[in-house]
């Protein structure tokens, strides 16, 4: 499971908590867990939409916490190493050919690997760059 965590702490909302009132701080947390939320889900990788599906948010008063429940998430956002493929309940493994549509048959496929998709850290990044943002809505909706 992979998370994004929004809180007090993580985005060192301490200088802002000291210049605007307290009871903004949960609020805020919210806010930047909806958006951290969109983030996540809108930028996962979406060959089958199952992994944006999974995609989930924890809000408390001083944090939040949005993540990815799907178990192949660390594969997506580390990415894999070349390896070998074998078949586990089976004598071969049977896939459809990308290139030419045929179905294949083959007793061990080697697969190239992966990249790194940090859509997570990017999503975190940009939940950040949203920080100000939010703090001043949420101060003006207070102010009024």
């Amino acid at each position: 499971m992979f998370e994004v965590e929004v809180a007090r702490n993580g985005l060192d909302l301490s200088v802002v908590a000291s210049e605007v009132d307290s009871s903004l701080i949960p609020q805020v947390i919210s806010r930047l867990a909806d958006i951290a939320y969109g983030f996540v889900f809108w930028s996962a990788p979406n060959r089958t939409g199952y992994l944006a599906s999974t995609v989930y948010k924890e809000v408390g008063e001083t944090e939040a916490v949005v993540g990815v429940g799907a178990s192949y998430a660390k594969f997506v956002v580390e990415g894999t190493a070349p390896h070998e493929i074998r078949p586990v309940n089976a004598h071969v493994l049977a896939f459809v050919n990308q290139f030419t549509n045929k179905l294949v048959f083959a007793p061990v496929v080697r697969h190239p690997g992966t990249k790194p998709n940090k859509f997570l850290e990017k999503a975190a990044r940009d939940t950040v760059g949203m920080v100000e943002d939010v703090v001043t809505e949420e101060w003006g909706r207070v102010v009024g």
